[in-house]
């Protein structure tokens, strides 16, 4: 007889399913970048979990929603975290849902001012002595005024020392708060402390997807053989097409179009799966990205025939595809004036 575990295995709900994981599981896919698939976890756990974690769902569903531009959706989510961090008694962390919803109702500018406001009435001495909750519930206030002081185009020198503030009281998140002091460090034209701060990111938190990609595109002149590590890495946290299609890219630039044209005809074979804005990507569109790149090595290495061929796949492949007929008309061209 089948056993009763594997007998309610199967009559169990997704719903269900998703709510016994842990919360931890939401925040691994967020950091590899798949958003969705995150974002449902942390909601089907919010339906039937106790206060206390109720409201980092919430929390974590609304600050999704801000990254996928969900603006409106994302302020409404703020305020429900809120209420719940003001009935656990964790104050600081009702503040920073309360100036994060009023960023996204209000803009940047008013929301900082708040929030510096907030941040300057508590004692520093006290801070250095409080407990661990309080302590990285102010990580994360800095780390949000470090964020909210680059979006209203503020001073990144400001901005800098509030995410130094927050990696110094550290929290469970503490990689992005080192990758956000690699973009700032970037745009404050220090490339090499912006790798460093990647790498520590990294090094904090090996499937975090955004740093690998920092990486590629800062070291992809200076070092195409660590680039190419890199795209491997990156690959094997998410396989989207794109960073696949560039990885092919950069082995072709490498002299390697044998190996380029290898890996797109293994990966149009057995189509990774990613996820993409509309959800879990239809194959045909990651198929018709590697054909149109196939298409785009061959015409390099002069060989238009091969390259008409992968062209027309790729509209075969996805008929709305203009970047694809534009592809296959511009070759067509070439092939006509020979």
């Amino acid at each position: 007889p089948m056993s009763m575990k594997a007998a309610r295995a199967r009559t169990e709900s997704m719903a269900q399913r998703l709510a016994k994981k842990p919360i931890s599981e939401g925040f691994e896919l967020w950091d590899k970048g798949f958003y969705l698939g995150a974002m449902r976890l942390f909601i089907f756990k919010a339906e039937s979990a106790p206060p206390y974690q109720l409201a980092p769902c919430l929390d974590a569903v609304a600050n999704l929603l801000v990254e996928m531009d969900e603006i409106e959706d994302a302020a409404e989510n703020f305020e429900f975290a809120r209420g719940k961090y003001d009935i656990v008694q964790q104050p600081d962390l009702a503040m920073l849902m309360e100036v994060s919803g009023l960023e996204c109702n209000s803009g940047s500018k008013l929301a900082l001012a708040k929030l510096n406001e907030y941040i300057q009435a508590k004692d520093q001495k006290e801070l250095e002595s409080a407990d661990a909750k309080v302590k990285t519930a102010f990580a994360r206030l800095f780390y949000a005024k470090a964020a909210m002081t680059v979006r209203a185009d503020g001073s990144f020198e400001e901005a800098k020392g509030a995410v130094e503030n927050a990696i110094a009281l550290g929290w469970e998140r503490v990689h992005i708060g080192y990758f956000l002091l690699g973009k700032i460090k970037a745009a404050l034209k220090d490339d090499e402390g912006a790798t460093a701060a990647y790498k520590q990111a990294l090094h904090h938190c090996p499937q975090y997807l955004a740093p690998y990609l920092e990486l590629i595109r800062v070291l992809r002149e200076s070092d195409p053989a660590a680039t190419l590590k890199l795209f491997d890495e990156a690959i094997a946290v998410h396989p989207r097409s794109a960073i696949i299609r560039d990885k092919a890219f950069l082995l072709s630039e490498q002299g390697s179009d044998q190996d380029a044209v290898k890996l797109l005809d293994d990966m149009i074979a057995s189509p990774p799966v990613e996820e993409s804005e509309g959800g879990l990507s239809c194959k045909e569109a990651s198929v018709a990205t590697f054909l149109k790149a196939k298409a785009a090595i061959y015409a390099d290495m002069g060989k238009l025939a091969e390259a008409v061929e992968a062209a027309e796949m790729a509209v075969q492949q996805v008929p709305t595809d203009e970047e694809a007929k534009v592809m296959l008309k511009d070759i067509k061209a070439v092939v006509a004036e020979e």
